[in-house]
């Protein structure tokens, strides 16, 4: 078989294969039924292009050519429809289209079709056609409507949403490689150059805007394309066999082919079969995919909701319980008179109640700001030691009131300074120690302090109640409390996630060691040590 010939008819396989399945994925939507008339139309051009150089008579020539120009006619006028169903219809322009493709596709038929108008004369050895004023009526229509539907889809193009704009543009790639390259060979060089040779290679160039039109069709799909791309495959196998089948020379061969087929159609099912059941998973996982990003977004939103309305009220909190502290000092303090002992004992406890608030609030406001990324550092070069016996001496007649003893373990040699926010190291070591005191209720607390490997550790060691090790790991979540945390119930399950913060934040790694309940805790954390120029530090 001549090679131009094969090259068309494989190309009206694969044009008809693409037209019958994008209808018969979804046979009411009208973005289908209009491409499948498309491609319907191409591939009746590609089959009257290979019926009309074929032909052995000028007769059969003119009548096959005719339908050649008249599919064309049918192409442009599917593709200006399309433009109006996809992706979106313009409700606006329906009618108007559909009143000039109603009208207009008859009447330029019926010109094609009129003797000697658009085709004068077919000379068959070498094929060439003689070509009357019909044809530049045709290449007029022709452009027009097509310059028209790209106008519609340019429109749709800049209104369009990200998917939707991918979509055009396969539409509009596909459609000016046709139209360009299929123009090209089947009206410049004919009229421009009277160069007749290269016709044939037009229904080949639609290729690209029936594979593109597809893929932009199920481009909300992607997984679709592969079942397409499987039938497809499958149907030109078959198709091969079944060709083969008919054409064999006697019955032996004709047994063997006829099983080859029916092997091959079994196999084939199977094949789609598999990529269906694929597809089907795969869009589950997708949808539930976009379930789940769905909910994380919504999951965001509710926590930047409740870290800003933590931040709003520990700032709208603190201002008035500030101004409380201040009244009752002053009272204390016998700014408005004296008081007898049992009314300083009262103010004594709402003064530390007060206190105890305040400081909930400045926890609430530090993990607010943990969360939304504000938490600003303010590095200074200090002692570890230092920062571990203002801390002592802050707690220490909290330690006595409770009978525990409470001490820091010096090392021998003094330790190397830390590039740190000394508030917030100080926070960190306070909160340790203070947390020991409260779960503690005999024995004492210990700190002691070292260096190694370029690294500071501070450890705060206890006799208290110890941990379970099923606990170890959640402890420093936020809100986490262990289980035997009931002997001090006003704590707010925040301490140790700070911590733990605070002490990332700075480049370090903070946990707990206990052999179990009862047996005490340790809590520790290390911090490098950073080098700095002298002129860098506040020193």
């Amino acid at each position: 078989m001549d090679f131009k010939i094969t090259v068309l008819i494989t190309t009206t396989v694969i044009n008809l294969g693409l037209a019958l399945i994008i209808y018969f994925k979804n046979r009411h939507d009208r973005i289908n039924i209009s491409y499948s008339l498309i491609v319907l139309s191409v591939s009746l051009w590609a089959f009257t292009n290979i019926t009309s150089i074929t032909s052995k008579t000028s007769f059969l020539a003119k009548f096959w050519s005719v339908l050649s120009y008249m599919s064309a006619i049918f192409i442009a006028a599917g593709f200006l429809y399309f433009s109006l169903v996809f992706p979106k219809s313009l409700a606006d322009l329906q009618k108007y289209h559909r009143k000039i493709i109603l009208f207009s596709v008859p009447l330029m038929c019926i010109l094609v079709s009129i003797p000697g108008f658009t085709i004068k004369n077919i000379s068959l050895y070498p094929w060439k056609i003689s070509t009357g004023p019909g044809l530049f009526i045709f290449a007029l229509y022709f452009f027009f409507l097509m310059g028209w539907a790209f106008k519609n889809l340019g429109s749709k193009y800049r209104k369009a949403n990200e998917i939707e704009k991918t979509q055009l543009k396969f539409v509009l790639w596909g459609t000016s490689i046709s139209i360009v390259f299929g123009s090209l060979c089947n009206l410049v060089l004919p009229l421009a150059l009277n160069n007749y040779n290269f016709v044939w290679l037009g229904p080949i160039f639609t290729l690209a805007m029936v594979i593109l039109f597809a893929y932009a069709i199920v481009k909300h799909r992607l997984l679709n394309i592969r079942v397409i791309a499987t039938e497809l495959f499958t149907a030109l196998i078959i198709l091969v066999f079944l060709t083969q089948t008919l054409l064999a020379p006697n019955i032996t061969q004709l047994l063997l082919r006829g099983g080859m087929l029916i092997l091959v159609i079994f196999f084939g099912a199977l094949l789609i079969r598999s990529v269906l059941q694929e597809v089907k998973r795969r869009e589950q996982i997708q949808v539930l995919a976009q379930k789940l990003e769905k909910a994380n977004k919504q999951l965001k939103r509710l926590d930047e909701a409740k870290t800003n309305f933590m931040n709003i009220a520990a700032h709208q909190l603190r201002t008035p319980i500030s101004g409380v502290k201040g009244y009752l000092s002053m009272l204390l303090e016998g700014d408005y008179g004296q008081l007898q002992d049992q009314q300083k004992e009262i103010m004594k406890k709402n003064l530390e109640a007060t206190d105890r608030m305040i400081n909930l609030i400045d926890v609430f406001l530090d993990v607010s700001k943990i969360e939304v990324g504000r938490l600003k550092l303010i590095k200074e070069e200090v002692r570890p030691e230092n920062l571990i016996s203002g801390v002592i001496e802050q707690l220490s007649n909290l330690a006595k009131k409770r009978g525990l003893s409470l001490k820091f373990i010096k090392p021998k040699k003094k330790l190397s300074k830390l590039l740190v926010d000394p508030d917030k190291i100080h926070n960190v070591i306070m909160n340790l120690v203070d947390n020991a005191i409260k779960y503690t209720e005999k024995g004492g607390i210990t700190v002691l302090a070292e260096e190694k490997d370029n690294k500071i550790y501070i450890h705060v060691k206890d006799t208290g109640i110890g941990i379970p090790k099923k606990e170890v790991s959640t402890l420093f979540q936020k809100f986490s409390r262990g289980r035997r945390a009931v002997i001090n119930p006003s704590g707010s399950g925040l301490g140790l996630f700070i911590v733990k913060q605070l002490v990332e934040a700075h480049g370090g790694k903070a946990w707990v060691e206990s052999e179990g309940k009862g047996k005490g805790s340790t809590f520790s954390f290390s911090l490098s040590i950073t080098k700095v120029k002298k002129e860098e530090t506040n020193e």
